[in-house]
């Protein structure tokens, strides 16, 4: 009999704030990128990126000279 293993893709959202990182992990894009673009409005925060663990990226927000 085979043994089956279940794996779940996993989403990084990665967070600047002044040059220190943050990474948080989730079990679907929509639910990365939708938290991603939350804490984007923060204004500590001047980056973030979300991507698969092992895959493309999916997301990359940061904010310019002019907000």
């Amino acid at each position: 009999m085979k043994k089956f293993e279940v794996s779940y893709a996993s989403y990084i959202v990665r967070v600047g704030k002044n040059g220190k990182y943050t990474k948080m992990t989730f079990e679907s894009s929509h639910e990365a990128k939708s938290y991603g673009g939350k804490i984007f409005h923060d204004e500590k925060v001047d980056s973030v990126a979300v991507f698969e663990k092992h895959g493309p990226i999916l997301l990359v927000l940061q904010k310019t000279p002019h907000g």
